[in-house]
C-alpha cells in the first residue's frame, strides 16, 4: 500500500538547534552552506514530499559502491569548484549505519530515470528521528547515480550531512529476501543465532578423558 508524503520539507536554518544535535560548530556549518551554494545559490530541491512511496525494491535501486557515496559526500564540488570534503560528517555516517540508525527505507518511482528514496534517521542524541531523502538515477541510465539529497537536519540542506551519508550506506548494503520485498532495515534487529547441533546423549563416563578434568 502506498503511504503519502506529508508537509512541507523545512528549509529553515536553525542556528539555535545545532548545539542539540551534537554536530558540526555554528561557524562549520556556515562554512558549509557557503561553500556549497554560494552567497546567492538557488537552494531548491526536488519535490520530495509530493510523491507517494512504497516498500523499497531493491531492483529500482543503483548498485551502490562506497567509491559512489564518498564521491557525493566528500568529492562532490562546492559553488566555488573545491570539494565538500565533510570527514567528520562522513565519520558519524558510518557510525549511523552501523548502529541501525536507519529506518523505514520506502521508494517513488517518479519516472522512468529517476527515483526519489525517503528514510528516516535515529538523531546522534537518539531523542529524534529526521526524514532524510535521496533523488538518483535507475539503474538503467547512465548518469551519476546519486543527483540530491536532503535532511530534515539543521546542515541539511548542505546534502552532506551524517544521516544522508547513512541512508547512502544502506541503500548500498540493501539486501531484501527472495520472499520479501522489504530490507532488513524494515525489520527488528536478530541476534544470529547458530544452527542448533543435535548430539546423542550418554552416560559421564563415555565422555573423553580430556573433558572428565583427568
Amino acid at each position: 500500500m502506498n503511504e503519502e508524503g506529508n508537509g512541507e520539507l523545512p528549509i529553515d536554518f536553525d542556528h539555535d538547534h545545532i548545539e542539540h544535535c551534537n554536530t558540526e560548530t555554528e561557524e562549520e556549518v556556515d562554512n558549509l552552506f557557503r561553500d556549497i551554494f554560494g552567497e546567492h545559490a538557488d537552494c531548491s530541491l526536488p519535490p520530495f514530499h509530493a510523491v507517494t512511496y512504497d516498500c523499497l525494491d531493491q531492483s529500482h535501486i543503483p548498485t551502490l559502491t562506497f567509491s559512489d557515496i564518498y564521491s557525493f559526500i566528500i568529492e562532490r564540488p562546492t559553488s566555488h569548484g573545491i570539494a565538500v570534503k565533510n570527514f567528520k560528517g562522513f565519520n558519524k555516517s558510518i557510525k549511523h549505519f552501523e548502529a541501525g540508525d536507519v529506518q523505514d527505507i520506502r521508494v517513488s518511482e517518479v519516472n522512468s530515470s529517476i527515483i526519489y528514496v525517503r528514510a528516516t534517521c535515529q538523531a546522534s542524541i537518539k531523542k529524534q528521528q529526521y526524514q532524510v531523502y535521496t533523488c538518483m538515477s535507475k539503474p538503467n541510465t547512465s548518469t551519476p547515480h546519486i543527483r540530491h539529497a536532503y535532511c530534515q537536519c539543521p546542515i541539511g540542506l548542505a546534502q552532506a550531512c551524517s544521516h544522508i551519508g547513512a541512508l547512502l550506506l544502506a541503500l548500498s548494503h540493501a539486501k531484501p529476501s527472495k520472499s520479501s520485498p522489504e530490507s532488513c532495515t524494515f525489520q527488528p534487529c536478530k541476534w544470529i543465532i547458530p544452527g542448533r547441533q543435535v548430539k546423542p546423549t550418554g552416560p559421564i563416563t563415555s565422555l573423553p578423558n580430556k573433558c572428565k578434568g583427568q
